[in-house]
Formats: C-alpha cells, sequence, structure tokens
C-alpha cells in the first residue's frame, strides 16, 4: 500500500512541476488529484484551509497546496479522521517522505488522541459568549500542543529506528574493522552507542571465527594422527613383516 501511496505522490508531483506556476481551477485539481468538487470543499471548511480565488471569483490552488491536498488523502484512506487530520495539517508541508509515511502509520494512535479533544467544556462555564469562545480556543491550543509533542515522540523514534538499521545494515556487509575515514561519516549517522556496538560486534565475530579455525585444525591434525597409527598397525600383521621378524 505504501509503495502504490509513493508512486501516486511521485506521479501528482511530476504532473504538478509540468504544469505551468499559475493557479490551478478546482476542475483541473481535482482530476490531478483524482477528486470529486465536492470532497474538496468539505475537506477546506473540515479542516479550516484558506481558499483562494481568482479575478472571476473560482476556486484555484497552487502547486504546495495540491501536494497538501494528496497528502491527506493518503491520510484519510490510511483510517485518519478528519479531527485528526487537522491537528497535524500545519506540520504536514514540514515533513519529508520518510517522515510522512511514518506519520501513516500512526493512525490509530492519532485517531485516539483526537478523539479525547472535548467537543464541550468543563461543567463550570464562562458568563459571557466572548469568554466562551476564548475557553474553547485555549484548550484547543493546549490540546495541539498535545498532538505536536506526540508527533514529536514519535517521529524521534522513527529516527531512532533509522539509525538502528543503518548500524545493522552496516555490521552485515562490513567484515573488518572500519577505518577512521568511515567511522567518521559512520559517526553523522548513528550515535556512539551503536559504534561500540559495532565494534564489539565484530570482535566477537573474529574471536568466533578465530575459535572455529582453531578447532578445526586440531581436528585434521587427531584425524591425520589417528589414519597413520591405523596404517601403521595394519602393516604391523602383515605376514612378511613377521617372517622377517623371525
Amino acid at each position: 500500500m505504501q509503495d502504490r501511496e509513493e508512486k501516486t505522490e511521485q506521479q501528482l508531483q511530476e504532473s504538478i512541476k509540468a504544469a505551468d506556476e499559475q493557479p490551478i481551477l478546482i476542475s483541473d485539481a481535482c482530476k490531478q488529484l483524482n477528486m470529486e468538487a465536492h470532497v474538496l470543499r468539505y475537506w477546506e471548511e473540515e479542516l479550516g484551509l484558506p481558499i483562494m480565488r481568482n479575478d472571476q471569483g473560482y476556486r484555484c490552488y497552487t502547486n504546495a497546496q495540491l501536494l497538501m491536498f494528496q497528502r491527506i488523502k493518503i491520510l484519510r484512506d490510511a483510517g485518519y479522521q478528519l479531527k485528526a487530520i487537522k491537528l497535524v495539517v500545519p506540520r504536514l508541508a514540514l515533513l519529508d517522505d520518510d517522515e510522512f509515511y511514518y506519520l501513516v502509520k500512526l493512525s490509530d494512535e492519532m485517531n485516539k488522541r483526537a478523539s479525547e479533544l472535548p467537543d464541550t467544556l468543563p461543567a463550570i462555564l464562562p458568563v459571557s459568549a466572548s469568554q466562551t469562545e476564548l475557553a474553547r480556543k485555549l484548550r484547543m491550543e493546549e490540546f495541539e500542543d498535545v498532538m505536536n509533542r506526540i508527533l514529536d515522540e514519535a517521529l524521534c523514534r522513527h529516527s531512532a529506528d533509522i539509525n538502528a538499521q543503518l548500524a545493522d545494515t552496516i555490521c552485515k556487509k562490513i567484515g573488518v574493522q572500519l577505518d577512521n575515514v568511515i567511522a567518521e561519516k559512520i559517526t553523522e549517522q548513528v550515535s556512539t552507542k551503536v559504534i561500540k556496538e559495532m565494534d564489539y560486534r565484530m570482535r566477537l565475530q573474529d574471536d568466533e571465527a578465530e575459535e572455529r579455525f582453531r578447532k578445526l585444525d586440531e581436528t585434521l591434525f587427531m584425524r591425520r594422527k589417528k589414519s597413520r597409527e591405523q596404517k601403521e598397525a595394519a602393516a604391523s600383521r602383515l605376514p612378511w613383516k613377521r617372517k622377517h621378524k623371525t
């Protein structure tokens, strides 16, 4: 599914880059996104997205907005609720492809957090409507801060996973001690702790290999010795050998 989504977004990006930088009408935008116009309008309203219009008053979009809608579509297909998407919309344009597709996998967690956002205020309500709206806004900002922290923590975990995978791949492919130049380059990607772990694994592999060769040499030596003794014993039992001794 991820490969298909990546291919779709890549095709969209190529299509957008091929177009002029002029604003794109909603009809053309829907064709590129493979979406209905009413869905696009609904998302704009529900997510509070800015609406741009041309001189004739028609909805139009920039290339960046189309890429944003494509990511929103991918999140929706992955099971994201609009309520959860609304909380991460400001961050979508800042994520690289790897971070975005990691975010796609967090649909269950982000939906759960979004469901905790109250639709109503606590029992003790402010008196005036303006105070009520202010309290609601403050509560929303507080919840958005929590969601942003969750997203930051998730992206940090993703970065740590990438570093661990990189270190493991290097350990499998490199069978000798890393020289200083390679070590410096890898240090930029992984932590000192991972480097120490890599060195330990390499030394352990060397020790194990040396022990296997030592045991193999001992086995071969004992087999040759035993074979020689068996030949000597067999030769001593030959008739001409016994007559010669007599």
